[in-house]
C-alpha cells in the first residue's frame, strides 16, 4: 500500500528519495500507476463509497420492511451476514469504524423481535443474534469506560441469551457481568 500511495518502490523508500521530479519506477499493485494520468470519473472515490453505503442501507431497510406479514429467509440471511461480519471485525478494526453498524444492526434485530412477525422457529435465532450484538455493544461500552451503559447492555444480552436458551451465550454474558 505504501508503494502504491507514495509512488516509489520499496528499495527507493529505504533510501533517500531524490528531490527532483523524477518519475518513480515500480510495479503497481493494483494494475494502475499513480504516475499515469487517470480518467476523471467526475466523482471522488470517498464520495462514491459514501453514496454506495447509503444505497446499501436503503436496500437493507427495504428488505427488512418487505416482509410485512412474516420475517422472511432473505431478511434472516441479511442479518446473519451482518452479525457474522461484526463479530469478525470487532477485534480487528477500531470500534469507531463499526460502532454505527453495530448499533443499527442491533436495532434492526430488536425491531423484528418486538414486531411480532417472527415465526416460532425464527425466535431462537433472532434472540441469539440479539444476545451477540448486545454483548458486543456492552463490550464496546466497557472499552469506552462507560460502566453503567455496559452493565445495562450486558443485562440485555443475558436476557436474550436466556430467552434463546443458549448456554454458551449465558456463560459469556455472566462472565462480562
Amino acid at each position: 500500500m505504501i508503494v502504491e500511495m507514495l509512488g516509489h518502490s520499496i528499495e527507493q523508500l529505504w533510501t533517500e528519495v531524490p528531490d527532483d521530479d523524477t518519475e518513480p519506477h515500480f510495479v503497481p499493485l493494483a494494475g494502475t500507476s499513480p504516475a499515469e494520468p487517470q480518467a476523471d470519473s467526475g466523482m471522488d472515490l470517498n464520495e462514491m463509497k459514501r453514496t454506495g453505503a447509503m444505497a446499501v442501507r436503503r436496500a437493507k431497510d427495504f428488505l427488512l420492511g418487505a416482509d410485512r406479514e412474516r420475517v422472511g429467509e432473505d431478511t434472516l440471511g441479511l442479518l446473519d451476514d451482518e452479525v457474522q461480519r461484526l463479530v469478525i471485525e470487532y477485534p480487528r478494526v477500531p470500534l469507531s469504524a463499526i460502532w454505527p453498524d453495530l448499533l443499527e444492526t442491533q436495532d434492526q434485530v430488536f425491531r423484528l423481535l418486538e414486531g411480532g412477525r417472527v415465526r416460532p422457529s425464527q425466535l431462537r435465532d433472532l434472540n441469539v443474534k440479539a444476545a451477540l450484538l448486545s454483548f458486543l455493544v456492552a463490550k464496546g461500552f466497557n472499552d469506552m469506560e462507560v460502566p453503567h451503559e455496559a452493565m445495562t447492555m450486558t443485562r440485555v444480552a443475558a436476557a436474550c441469551a436466556r430467552e434463546a436458551e443458549h448456554p454458551g451465550l449465558i456463560a459469556l454474558t455472566d462472565g462480562l457481568k
